[in-house]
């Protein structure tokens, strides 16, 4: 997924899916979906504990996030994703904290990645 689930699957309450009217998406939003902004903590907490050997599982997770940025809401990222495959975007087209949260695990993987020498990935630099 492209972020956390507000619940695991094994839990009887989980909804994998957002579907039905706004009282079901708001039920659903609790109890399964996918949200990207606690996958900064996620991150940060991980590169505290483990420093340089979480550098490739950010640089995954980041990458996930690059055709989010160019197709479905262009320049930004989604509010909320469902919580099982294909993780289909819902909620806010371009929401603010989970931008920030991509900006933040993509400059903290920078300067990790600077720590060893390397560049950003490619397509993720920043533009001037």
């Amino acid at each position: 997924p492209k972020g956390l689930r507000s619940l695991s699957p094994r839990n009887p309450r989980y909804k994998n899916r957002c579907e039905g009217d706004e009282a079901v998406r708001a039920e659903a939003s609790m109890n399964g979906s996918v949200w990207v902004w606690p996958l900064w903590f996620y991150v940060k907490a991980s590169f505290d504990l483990g420093g340089r050997e979480f550098l490739p599982r950010a640089e995954e997770l980041l990458a996930r996030f690059g055709e989010e940025i160019q197709s479905y809401g262009i320049g930004s990222i989604n509010e909320l994703f469902d919580g099982d495959p294909p993780h289909a975007p819902w909620g806010a087209v371009s929401q603010a904290w989970s931008v920030g949260a991509v900006l933040m695990i993509r400059e903290t993987t920078e300067r990790w990645r600077r720590r060893r020498g390397h560049g950003l990935l490619p397509g993720l630099r920043k533009k001037r």
